[in-house]
């Protein structure tokens, strides 16, 4: 058992805290750590369509002898893992159109969620090793294992290389459901550092890239009083007659203007006054008066080309839905472009490896793909599937098949190729 002491350990002298559970590994596990695995390619479901292009791995087979096998020539190597697995949500197949079980519990166990935490930690510990020391791993997840996969993380990768958590919001409040209850609108994706003093994420684009506004100069909230930055209190003189703005007296009924604010307390203004002349100089400050007839310093913002991502991500879960149609094809819960497309652009460089080893119908592929094409990038991407209920055979390959290829689909629509690779494997399991 992991982090488990016993009922009757002297529970009146301490409170314990931390993730519990039981800790075992099931036969399979054991036998796949005992053997030497191999990644066979199997050349007749293989895409090779412009050796220029990117060649992105498509591996059929449980996930936990793939991770085993990418580490003979992938260890130390992957930039960016995104995963999406089961949610443990108790759903079977066929169930509410699921294409697989999502129920990962055991009978004997005591802590409900043993079984589950099991899955998913003999899993991330290969993943773990995988890893780039400049790597990230997101993890999709909802409220259900939210609490348990946060402590697992943390005992894999540190506390302190959490870095946050993006909150996608799938859904409005619209549809059928019991009076009085709350709708699930969001679900969480984590960010953990393989080490996260070397790990840096990525600014993301701004679609508000060259727009201009005037703000105030002066510092405004948190500790904006002139004790916390005396040196940046210092005056600004205005001459009306002249519309002339200057950090120096020229004439005697320059107008001088100091960083106070409504009932004239004294602050200090954003920069330091070398910076301010320079801005100044640059024709970024200027002097405005207020309704109230009083004058203050305004700078000109304009926005950068990039920005810092936010960590609320709105794109309805439907796009997935709908792109995965297109291809006619079918698949439940199927993660949209978009939100793969955001995690890959903060989390990578445009020649990173990434790895998805819960590759479910493929998106993770799709969207690298889709990047590369639109952007003049060269990531690559492997992908870990199984093939239960023919998932890799007839959702994941077919899909990947149809964005490299090219399709039409059964109502007339044309979806033009992206001209990848794809080396499609399987790893030699025979002896397990």
């Amino acid at each position: 058992m992991a982090n488990i002491h016993s009922e009757e350990n002297n529970m009146n002298n301490f409170t314990r805290f931390g993730l519990l559970w039981e800790m075992e590994q099931d036969e399979f596990e054991l036998q796949c750590h005992e053997k030497e695995l191999q990644i066979i390619e199997d050349t007749d479901k293989s895409i090779l369509v412009d050796s220029e292009q990117p060649t992105h791995l498509l591996i059929e087979g449980d996930n936990l002898p793939s991770l085993l096998a990418l580490k003979k020539n992938y260890l130390s190597s992957v930039d960016l893992i995104y995963i999406d697995p089961p949610y443990n949500t108790g759903f079977k197949q066929d169930q509410e159109g699921f294409n697989y079980h999502d129920k990962r519990r055991a009978e004997h166990h005591v802590y409900a969620h043993s079984t589950w935490l099991n899955f998913m930690y003999a899993r991330l510990k290969i993943a773990y090793e995988l890893m780039a020391d400049t790597a990230f791993m997101f993890i999709s997840i909802d409220e259900n294992e939210f609490a348990h996969l946060k402590l697992l993380c943390d005992q894999l990768f540190g506390e302190k290389n959490f870095v946050n958590y993006l909150l996608w919001k799938k859904r409005s409040t619209g549809g059928q459901v019991r009076d009085g209850s709350v709708i699930t609108q969001t679900e969480f994706v984590f960010i953990y550092a393989k080490d996260k003093s070397k790990a840096k994420l990525r600014k993301l684009k701004n679609d508000n890239a060259g727009n201009h506004k005037w703000r105030d100069f002066r510092k405004s909230g948190g500790q904006w009083q002139q004790r916390y930055r005396p040196k940046q209190h210092y005056p600004f003189y205005f001459n009306e007659k002249l519309n002339v703005l200057s950090l120096e007296s020229n004439h005697v009924d320059d107008i001088v203007i100091t960083p106070q604010d409504a009932k004239g307390e004294n602050g200090f203004w954003e920069n330091g006054k070398e910076t301010a002349l320079q801005r100044l100089l640059n024709g970024e400050l200027k002097a405005t008066k207020s309704k109230s007839g009083q004058y203050k310093i305004a700078q000109l913002e304009v926005a950068a080309d990039t920005q810092n991502a936010g960590n609320f991500i709105d794109i309805p879960s439907v796009q997935g839905n709908h792109e995965i149609k297109e291809l006619d094809l079918s698949f439940n819960n199927v993660k949209p472009l978009g939100l793969l497309e955001y995690i890959i652009e903060l989390g990578s460089s445009s020649d990173a490896l990434i790895l998805d080893f819960f590759a479910g119908s493929g998106s993770t592929a799709h969207a690298v793909m889709k990047m590369n094409a639109e952007r003049m990038h060269q990531r690559r991407c492997i992908l870990c599937t199984n093939n239960e209920y023919n998932l890799c055979e007839e959702v994941t390959y077919p899909r990947l098949s149809r964005v490299i290829k090219g399709y039409t689909n059964s109502k007339g629509k044309r979806m033009e190729g992206i001209f990848q690779n794809l080396s499609y494997c399987k790893v030699d399991i025979k002896s397990i």
